[in-house]
């Protein structure tokens, strides 16, 4: 099955054709790669062979992660591909009725965009952002970015779901056999100015390093996301004896700040050794870490959907489009791409 780009009409619903009739074709193949449950959200006949499927979609600059688990269907940032493509639609579209927890990992514009989308497909029980970013967001909206009628729109969406979080838990947070741990900085810890003490004349400062770090934890299998933090954040979080624990065992990195070289943090290989590390970037990016991080890898095998597979360290939304990742009872997993 030949790439093709998403988003757009109908080169993506042909793409999306293709993939059902792989899965339907080659019902055995599918099952191995675990694309039944991915390409077929709702279709009873057709069951992925794992107990927990990630999606990572390709929204070049930005990020956007879906988790498919039997107690909990999970959001992980709300980005969109420029030529338009909303993951949330394509989940709705295609059969997923329910989305039971979001989780923001900082509201910079490419992680959020989607937010409003979302909102109208779905209601949310579970919600999870830094605790500290909405004064920002508050100054952004009204010094930063007063013109900006994308930004305004969707960070007034943010600031809602920030004033009526349904419920909170203290994390880790467990859902049947699926842990998920979270960890944040504060803007003290960080040395921020607080939101209030900004000028009107002073940029809304960057929320990266307020990005939440989120291990998700399944049977021993353990996958490790972080926003946009970047390395002085990392050091910060690498700090505490609580967040090395949790990241120690880590099987699938994804790669903080889209892979770039200023959120590359050496020590973190102290305590983690990623099978592979996946980034979610775009054509053209500036500064990737990616030979860095392939360095800090052992390798997975990785199957592609064409059937042939290939030992990688490393996969990319820019070179390799979706990402797929299927978790077994057992801790195994495989990886996916186009």
């Amino acid at each position: 099955m030949s790439r093709q780009p998403r988003g757009t009409e109908p080169s993506y619903m042909e793409y999306l054709q293709r993939g059902i009739d792989y899965v339907r074709d080659h019902p055995e193949q599918a099952a191995a790669a675990g694309l039944a449950g991915l390409l077929l959200f709702g279709d009873s006949d057709e069951e992925s062979d794992y107990n927990v499927d990630f999606v990572f979609w390709d929204v070049e600059h930005g990020d956007a992660m879906f988790i498919d688990s039997p107690e909990a269907n999970i959001v992980v940032d709300l980005g969109q591909h420029k030529n338009g493509f909303s993951p949330i639609n394509y989940l709705s579209n295609n059969g997923v009725e329910r989305v039971d927890w979001l989780i923001i990992s900082h509201p910079d514009k490419d992680h959020i965009r989607d937010i409003a989308i979302l909102d109208d497909q779905y209601d949310i029980s579970l919600y999870s952002s830094p605790d500290e970013a909405a004064p920002y967001i508050k100054h952004k909206k009204e010094y930063t970015y007063p013109n900006d009628e994308v930004y305004q729109t969707i960070s007034d969406k943010f600031l809602e779901f920030e004033g009526r979080r349904l419920s909170y838990q203290e994390p880790p947070i467990e859902r049947g056999q699926l842990r998920v741990h979270e960890f944040s900085l504060s803007p003290d810890e960080l040395g921020m100015t607080p939101a209030k003490q900004l000028s009107t004349d002073e940029k809304s400062p960057s929320l990266n390093n307020l990005s939440i770090l989120n291990i998700f934890e399944y049977n021993g299998f353990k996958l490790s996301t972080m926003g946009d933090l970047e390395e002085k954040g990392i050091e910060l979080l690498l700090d505490r004896a609580d967040v090395r624990r949790a990241l120690q065992g880590t099987d699938v990195l994804v790669a903080p700040h889209h892979g770039r070289d200023s959120s590359y943090a050496p020590r973190l290989f102290d305590y983690i050794t990623p099978e592979i590390v996946a980034i979610s970037d775009a054509d053209g990016t500036e500064y990737s870490a990616s030979q860095k991080y392939s360095h800090q890898a052992t390798g997975k095998t990785v199957e592609h959907r064409e059937g042939d597979s290939t030992v990688r360290n490393v996969v990319t939304t820019r070179k390799d489009g979706a990402i797929y990742l299927g978790v077994n009872s057992s801790s195994d997993y495989q990886v996916t791409i186009e």
